[in-house]
């Protein structure tokens, strides 16, 4: 069984990680986590469980190395917590506006950042087998940065379903569009699309080899990982390799632009109707 270097960038308490070091006993990971007064205690529960295997670093990935605010770490047990400011006109369905302080959003936590240059070279690592980001709103520029810097057989990036600003929860463009034009840029190949929870965001699976992608997520066992297995089989797409990417991701945005607002119509309809029942 050969070595596997994976990155979990936004790692939160580790559940993605844990599941890759307990499916593939070769696997090494580097977690990268700036919240560590919320996750600080899983994360070095597993680092103590699979010592040597598991390293945590605790701040936060860009381009440039500096000090920065994070926004909305005291929201959601800091699930949404983001370099990015949020988005003013988002339009929050009626769960989440029930347990959030929108007031609070914009409340400022000064954390460190270091360019995903820096973090490679002090890991001196600069090939890696599999990437995952999940920084809420940031994953397409640390992406970007990555490909720049090291060589990334496989990875999965999230990304906003749509560009339509009262649906973005974060200021930028951490979307489809963006993310179809680093795709374009670096010939990648897109494996699998599977949505969150609620469709608001999108799991893109990415690789350099469509053959070796797939591989590594079958060896690592991604389709069980906590972290995707609610969704995978409601992927999106699995194989796009017949037409450009780009052309194709550009086809899929506009689709979901389109379609969207049925599919949240319908969803809060059913959260109308489960509250119903549960009364």
């Amino acid at each position: 069984m050969d070595k596997k270097i994976v990155i979990d960038v936004g790692a939160a308490k580790g559940e993605f990680s844990r599941h890759v070091l307990l499916s593939y006993p070769n696997a090494v990971v580097f977690a990268v986590e700036p919240n560590i007064s919320l996750h600080g205690n899983d994360l070095n529960m597993i680092k103590s469980e699979y010592d040597g295997r598991f390293f945590v670093h605790k701040y936060a990935l860009a381009e440039k190395s500096n000090t920065r605010p994070m926004y909305g770490l005291t929201q959601l047990k800091g699930q949404i917590g983001s370099l990015k400011k949020f988005n003013p006109n988002k339009v929050w369905n009626t769960y989440i506006e029930s347990i959030i302080d929108k007031s609070k959003l914009s409340e400022i936590v000064y954390v460190e950042v270091k360019s995903v240059n820096d973090f490679l070279r002090d890991i001196a690592i600069f090939k890696i087998d599999f990437l995952k980001i999940d920084t809420q709103g940031y994953d397409v520029v640390i992406l970007e940065e990555f490909l720049k810097n090291s060589s990334v057989k496989c990875m999965v990036v999230e990304v906003n379903t749509v560009s339509n600003k009262s649906e973005n929860i974060y200021e930028g463009d951490n979307n489809l569009t963006a993310l179809s034009k680093i795709i374009s840029k670096f010939d990648l190949k897109i494996l699998k699309i599977v949505p969150n929870w609620d469709f608001s965001e999108l799991n893109v699976f990415l690789a350099l080899s469509e053959i070796e992608g797939i591989k590594i997520l079958q060896q690592l066992k991604i389709d069980n990982n906590p972290v995707f297995v609610k969704g995978w089989n409601v992927s999106i797409t699995s194989k796009l390799s017949e037409i450009s990417a780009q052309n194709k991701l550009k086809k899929l945005a506009i689709s979901f632009n389109r379609s969207f607002g049925c599919l949240k119509k319908l969803y809060l309809l059913m959260l109308k109707l489960f509250a119903r029942v549960k009364n």
